[in-house]
């Protein structure tokens, strides 16, 4: 590892570490340096302590500021904090307030309710008894009649079936009747012919009109005996038409009978309509009480919102004051950043100071030997050492320079803003 300095021209001179071996050489370090007056050295530092300054400046400002806002954070915080205690105390005691109130309104309605509702209750099932008794009553009744009327329609539908039989009966003896009256009709109308044949040969033949008297006689005799049977089927067939009006006369009483039941059963069906209007009656007071019953757990539902809106509004409260404390945290650790920041910055220049002074020593040190030197170049040699080695100061190197006749000063162009550990540690004098 070797360290050169090249003073290529009176003003421009340039400071180099390189580790050098067989295989490669290694620049370490590298400084440019130009000659200067103690009036650009003097801007040079100035220019750099004012930047320093205005750094620590902003940096002061900034925590001031940081300060400030932690200050009227931690205000509003205690605000906020007073407030939610206040809203949370109101809160509690509408809580209260109000559970109280419902609670004595629900019980004082809930109780009055109850009593209306058994008594409505008992009047309801006197009436639904009362009810049920009639409709018994009437159930019976009418059960009795209904059996009584079936026995009186079973009679008449026997006495009916009786008196069928008999028309038919009837009917056949008048069918036999008519066809023996038609055919003595039919007889009587060829006697007849007969007559008109006897008179018309009365007429012509007067020789037998003694026999014909004698058949004529004979004639009459039977035609007298016909007539006799014609009434005697006449009387028969009145008869028949008398019993066939006592039947209609019996039907005819059925049908009033029946008209009767339909006027009773129509009866029953009125009662039982005006049983099913009572029922439904019921059912719809019953129904308006549950309605009524309903609205009055809305409200409560009602009153149960308000009470979560107002504890929402005060965990809402208690985020905000979460949030503001988060924020204060925030704002804390912020001003714990910057004042490390300003810590580290302090540190930076109490290095920059040391730095400096170590660059001014180094730099007069270089001027002392510089003068005295020619502006060669010299190589010192050294036993090749690790990357440590970077770090050692230039003590044990420089006295061997020689001197040069004119003053050298850093660029400030060139120079590195950090500079490196190696001009950290200060030179021996």
């Amino acid at each position: 590892q070797t360290s050169t300095i090249n003073a290529r021209s009176s003003q421009h001179a340039r400071f180099s570490i390189v580790e050098s071996n067989q295989f490669r050489e290694l620049t370490h370090l590298a400084l440019n340096l130009k000659t200067g007056t103690d009036k650009s050295v003097r801007l040079y530092l100035s220019s750099r302590l004012a930047q320093t300054m205005m750094q620590i400046g902003n940096v002061q400002s900034l925590y001031q500021d940081q300060q400030r806002r932690c200050e009227t954070a931690e205000t509003n915080l205690i605000g906020l904090n007073k407030r939610l205690q206040e809203l949370t105390h109101s809160s509690e005691a509408e809580k209260r307030h109000i559970q109280y109130q419902s609670e004595e309104r629900l019980h004082a309605e809930s109780n009055s309710r109850m009593t209306e509702v058994s008594e409505m209750r008992a009047a309801k099932d006197a009436e639904i008894q009362e009810l049920n008794e009639q409709a018994q009553r009437s159930k019976a009744l009418l059960e009795n009649k209904i059996r009584v009327l079936e026995d009186i329609n079973k009679k008449i539908n026997d006495q009916k079936e009786s008196a069928n039989a008999i028309n038919e009966r009837l009917s056949t003896k008048l069918s036999i009747q008519e066809a023996s009256n038609k055919s003595m009709t039919n007889e009587l109308s060829t006697l007849h012919v007969q007559m008109e044949d006897l008179r018309n040969e009365k007429a012509a033949t007067e020789r037998s009109f003694h026999q014909l008297q004698l058949q004529l006689a004979s004639l009459e005799h039977s035609n007298s005996s016909q007539e006799k049977a014609i009434t005697q089927t006449e009387a028969k067939r009145e008869s028949a038409e008398m019993i066939s009006a006592n039947a209609k006369e019996t039907l005819s009483r059925q049908h009033v009978q029946m008209e009767d039941l339909r006027r009773r059963l129509s009866e029953a069906e009125l009662e039982v309509s005006q049983y099913k209007d009572l029922t439904s009656r019921y059912q719809t007071n019953r129904l308006e009480m549950k309605k009524k019953m309903k609205e009055k757990v809305e409200l409560v539902r009602e009153q149960e919102q308000k009470l979560t809106s107002k504890e929402r509004e005060a965990t809402e409260l208690k985020r905000s004051v979460e949030e503001l404390g988060k924020e204060l945290s925030s704002a804390k650790q912020k001003m714990q950043g910057m004042e490390r920041e300003l810590n580290g910055a302090k540190q930076k220049m109490e290095q920059d100071d040391k730095k400096l002074q170590n660059n001014q020593q180094v730099i007069a040190w270089l001027n002392k030997q510089a003068s005295s030197s020619s502006g060669a170049v010299l190589a010192i040699n050294t036993p090749a050492v690790g990357h440590t080695s970077s770090s050692s100061s230039l003590s044990r190197y420089l006295p061997s320079l020689p001197r040069q006749q004119s003053m050298i000063t850093p660029d400030p162009s060139h120079l590195h803003p950090q500079p490196t550990p190696f001009l950290s540690r200060r030179p021996p004098g």
